[in-house]
């Protein structure tokens, strides 16, 4: 399906007509899975979906996180030793931080749906691969024909009907669930860059002061985010980045700075609105 095609219907319908094609009983049930699976992507202006002959997936890098063609593919950060399913390692991560794919008939998409354990499995998953070289690597093929997934949640948001003024108060139950099936495309990153930037730094977000360690103790020693000045998205290709090019941020402050997609907000600018609110105790 055409990149075009898919922005103007939305995921939804197109991944009802793709998998209507061979298992239109399972249509609904896959839409779930695969909004299930866009659910933990903290960085959708990074990640493409697309909707091809013989598959439907969702990647970042060149790693699948999640794809359907004639068996169910979810990447997971370990195997859960279910025999009910069957389980690969994705070797492109063997050298880093091993996953594996839980592979699995068609029919097994209800019972994978309400599984907890699976999907906090792949939660950890998407997390751990985006720390992965390779899932920082551009792949020109898997561009074709693919949408961000931010401007497929930016169509399917701008095309629904908020609740009522009189529904907001009184909804005790919400509808959740849908689907959306993505490929990503991540900037290849140097890992020695975060190395350096802590090193010059330091582990305090420079935007709101926070430490992690002070809060986690020994668990939240040495993480932080590594923020980059200049987007590596406006870059045409490869390019050198110095420490300086760099700031360290929390993740809360990592999110703000991402919250206008593709319209960064200046750090000095949030900065200055979180010391403002600070000061008259906000």
């Amino acid at each position: 399906m055409e990149a075009t095609r898919l922005r103007h219907i939305g995921w939804q319908q197109a991944v009802r007509e793709w998998v209507s094609r061979t298992r239109p009983d399972l249509a609904d049930e896959l839409v779930r899975f695969f909004g299930l699976a866009f659910k933990p992507i903290t960085y959708p202006e990074q990640a493409r979906f697309g909707v091809h002959r013989t598959r439907l997936s969702l990647c970042v890098g060149d790693i699948w996180l999640a794809a359907f063609s004639k068996r169910i593919w979810l990447l997971v950060d370990e195997s859960l030793r279910d025999p009910r399913y069957h389980f690969e390692l994705a070797q492109s991560t063997e050298r880093y931080t091993p996953l594996y794919w839980l592979v699995a008939a068609p029919e097994a998409v209800t019972e994978i749906l309400h599984s907890q354990s699976i999907w906090t499995s792949y939660a950890n998953a998407c997390l751990r691969v985006l720390e992965a070289p390779i899932s920082r690597i551009d792949i020109p093929k898997n561009q074709i024909n693919k949408v961000r997934l931010s401007d497929l949640y930016q169509h399917s948001t701008a095309n629904t009907e908020g609740p009522t003024l009189s529904s907001r108060g009184t909804q005790t139950e919400f509808p959740e669930g849908g689907i959306q099936e993505l490929t990503l495309e991540l900037r290849k990153r140097n890992p020695l860059l975060r190395e350096q930037a802590i090193a010059r730094y330091g582990d305090r977000c420079q935007i709101c002061g926070f430490s992690f360690e002070e809060l986690y103790g020994e668990l939240g020693k040495g993480y932080i985010e590594v923020h980059h000045l200049t987007p590596l998205s406006d870059r045409e290709g490869e390019a050198s980045t110095r420490v300086e090019d760099v700031m360290v941020v929390c993740a809360n402050c990592h999110r703000m700075l991402h919250r206008n997609t593709g319209d960064p907000i200046r750090p000095e600018i949030l900065r200055e609105s979180v010391e403002h609110r600070r000061q008259a105790g906000g």
